[in-house]
């Protein structure tokens, strides 16, 4: 990690640091934070993602540069808790997820994972981006969280195994808004949530309004064998689906039901091979 550029981008930066992480970088990033606390002690740290989720209270514990840390979704959080600090407010118990140090006593808020419905507008600003017609591919999401109990993913940890939906008719106005947009360019929409395909109904909605608005677009998803068949993969193909994401995440059997995966290899062969025959070329 080059420190010095960290500095030199941090010299002018406000007060207030907030940084989120994934558990791959949660170390580096704590060797990092102690660097810059011990550099700029006048900055007050706020950690949040996933990385520090399940071990906020060890933390703020044995690392006493971290001012402040958010467990689960901040999108909410962050920005209460940001404007407590600038008006100097001492009460954080009302700011869900929140660790933080009352005294010597580290205090711990709960948390109701994701705020999806609650913070996406009806219309995403796309036409404030840069050169957005020469995009191909745009990432949407529809939902947040994950029901499945998989012990190696840490979705669940911020969903608390729920899943949180976004009304589909305002999916659908976002894809309109985007093909407008890219009028008669190539357009690619990925789906970029977990649980996309857990929800039947909800994806069998979803590629009907794709037909009946003539929108004419691809698609790929995330998707789950266990909850993949033929009549919805022929749904999904009509309305534009190209490709779906399997994370199958082994061969054995032995290992899939080790990490409560919830289906077999034999599953998951045959719903490849049958997807990979369905689906829009």
């Amino acid at each position: 990690m080059d420190i010095d550029r960290l500095y030199s981008f941090l010299i002018k930066s406000k007060r207030i640091i907030a940084v989120g992480c994934w558990s791959d970088m949660l170390p580096v990033l704590l060797v990092a934070l102690e660097k810059v606390k011990k550099k700029f002690p006048e900055k007050i740290i706020i950690l949040g993602g996933i990385g520090p989720t399940e071990v906020a209270e060890e933390i703020m514990d044995k690392f006493n540069f971290i001012n402040f840390i958010i467990k689960g979704c901040g999108i909410l959080p962050l920005p209460a808790l940001i404007k407590k600090i600038i008006d100097e407010e001492k009460i954080f118990t009302d700011v869900k997820g929140l660790v933080y140090r009352d005294g010597k006593t580290i205090k711990s808020n709960a948390y109701n994972g994701f705020y999806l419905n609650s913070v996406t507008p009806d219309i995403i600003p796309y036409r404030r981006l840069k050169n957005i017609r020469s995009y191909d591919k745009f990432f949407i999401f529809t939902s947040s969280g994950c029901p499945y109990k998989c012990t190696y993913c840490q979705i669940p940890c911020l969903s608390q195994k729920g899943v949180l939906y976004k009304d589909i008719n305002k999916v659908i106005k976002e894809i309109m808004v985007i093909k407008k947009i890219k009028k008669n360019g190539k357009l690619t929409i990925l789906i970029r949530d977990e649980a996309f395909i857990v929800n039947r109904g909800r994806v069998v909605k979803f590629c009907n309004l794709l037909r009946a608005k003539k929108l004419n677009v691809r698609w790929r998803c995330y998707g789950r064998v266990d909850r993949i068949d033929g009549e919805l993969l022929e749904i999904m193909s009509k309305s534009g689906c190209e490709g779906i994401f399997f994370g199958v995440e082994s061969g054995s059997n032995k290992i899939l039901k080790k990490i409560k995966k919830g289906f077999t290899v034999e599953k998951a062969v045959e719903i490849v091979f049958l997807s990979k025959n369905t689906l829009k070329k």
